[in-house]
């Protein structure tokens, strides 16, 4: 019998043989649309809204995601030594019984065949970088230390109670999948030291949280994070799911093998190539071929797209990945 996308996932992180390629997403179910994501849903395609923190985003028609107007006077927070006359958490009290169509939804994805991913977006850096001008967000990580240092206790506090109130009423739920980008395509935003300093002990304490609740911890950056490896691992990351060809993939393989951890690596195909209105099938299938060929060998690797869910602009372009995948596990598993 086959293993399921599930198993291949948990014997890809404990470095065990599998039968196939865990394919993209197949291995997960994200769990969207908790009582609590109102906080964060953001405005409707082609509109602007305001969320329960009081950040304005608008969603131009032709991007994948909306954008945060955070500059000027549109920022949140105006000056980031009055930090806390801006910035009000939302209430996070539910009552049980507001969990029940949830719950229903949790319970009908088989968990024999995927993961109950519980959904936490936007990320601790990224409300920061909301709350004022991307500029600012890095700049007052060095001007204003003790006041940016309050500012991420104060959401990673918040961001923990969160992720508690949706374990405490949803035991089913068996994973957590969080976004936070935290580079561009070639680099991270800030020295390796830095992000050390700040955000590495916030995420280390968040996910914590999840894993007190058992729950494995996937974490969506599709960005430059080779150089955060080890903070990753640190923080109790089980998966680096969004991982850019860009990144030393790789060098991160034969380092997981090397010191025998349980981690996974997951993307590593380039949306240069797919997420094109131009984009030929032919063109897809080979680059997803070539990849493959060029990482398979060195193992603890999902061959996918990077976009933090399966739904890039040209869905009919994930589809044709999807189905290489499935070819090319035939000539790599016997």
């Amino acid at each position: 019998m086959m293993m399921t996308q599930k198993e291949r996932f948990l014997a890809l992180l404990n470095g065990e043989p599998a039968d196939g390629f865990v394919n993209q997403y197949g291995a997960v179910f994200q769990l969207l649309g908790n009582p609590l994501s109102w906080i964060d849903t953001p405005p409707p395609r082609g509109s602007r809204g305001v969320s329960g923190w009081g950040i304005t985003y608008d969603w131009p028609e032709n991007e994948p995601g909306p954008i945060p107007l955070s500059e000027g006077d549109m920022a949140l927070i105006k000056d980031i030594e009055d930090w806390r006359e801006y910035v009000k958490a939302p209430d996070l009290s539910t009552k049980d019984s507001d969990w029940d169509d949830f719950r229903a939804r949790v319970r009908q994805v088989d968990d024999r065949q995927q993961f109950r991913a519980a959904f936490f977006a936007p990320g601790t850096f990224e409300y920061t970088h909301s709350m004022m001008s991307f500029e600012d967000s890095l700049c007052n990580l060095l001007v204003y230390p003790d006041e940016m240092h309050e500012l991420i206790d104060f959401i990673t506090d918040w961001r923990c109670a969160y992720m508690e109130e949706v374990l405490k009423h949803v035991p089913e739920v068996d994973m957590v999948f969080c976004h936070d980008d935290w580079g561009s395509k070639n680099s991270t935003f800030m020295a390796p030291e830095t992000f050390r300093e700040f955000y590495t002990p916030a995420y280390k304490k968040l996910y914590g949280v999840a894993k007190d609740h058992g729950c494995l911890v996937v974490h969506h950056a599709d960005s430059y994070c080779t150089t955060l490896v080890d903070d990753m691992i640190e923080m109790g990351i089980d998966c680096w799911e969004g991982c850019l060809p860009s990144n030393d993939i790789s060098g991160i393989q034969k380092k997981i093998t090397d010191e025998n951890l349980k981690f996974i690596i997951w993307g590593g195909l380039d949306s240069g190539v797919f997420d094109r209105d131009d984009s030929t099938e032919e063109e897809i299938r080979k680059h997803v071929a070539d990849t493959i060929a060029k990482y398979h060998a060195g193992g603890h690797w999902i061959p996918s797209v990077n976009d933090g869910m399966p739904l890039i602009l040209h869905q009919g372009n994930y589809d044709i990945i999807t189905d290489e995948i499935k070819k090319q596990e035939k000539l790599y598993f016997k």
